[in-house]
């Protein structure tokens, strides 16, 4: 049985609108653990997906821009391994550059789950996410459920 999204219409309704939009947009969702926002993301937005990233638990910086680096990996479809970045800057600028590789005829998805996990103490995710927030196109739209 496929997977459907029954109800959540109102905030599918919020979802589409920043996807619509005609600038960069960063959204944020949250709420209880285990309640679907993931789903909710991954289903509204499924074929605009162009990285996503899903924080590890209990995990390390250096742990977690390995994660990154397995995942653009990954996404690239690289023949060869993509470094593990030294620093979270680093790895926003190889988001960056990878992004900029793709087709620009429509608005992309970049989706960090479990944010918490990655932007740990003195991490630098929020410095390297700031950068990348500043440097990026208007067809880019950003997405960071969080729970408690």
């Amino acid at each position: 049985m496929p997977d459907i999204l029954i109800g959540r219409k109102e905030e599918q309704a919020i979802l589409y609108e920043a996807f619509n939009s005609d600038r960069a947009e960063m959204v944020a969702v949250f709420g209880r653990r285990r309640v679907g926002k993931t789903f909710l993301i991954k289903q509204t937005y499924q074929e605009h997906i162009a990285f996503e990233l899903t924080g590890l638990q209990s995990l390390r910086v250096e742990e977690q821009l390995q994660n990154f680096s397995n995942q653009l990996e990954l996404i690239s479809q690289s023949p060869v391994p993509v470094k593990k970045p030294a620093s979270w800057l680093e790895a926003f600028f190889m988001l960056a550059k990878f992004l900029d590789q793709q087709p620009k005829d429509k608005k992309r998805v970049v989706f960090f789950d479990e944010v918490p996990w990655l932007a740990g103490n003195k991490s630098g995710f929020i410095t390297g996410l700031g950068w990348f927030w500043n440097v990026s196109p208007d067809q880019l739209l950003y997405c960071q459920p969080e729970g408690d």
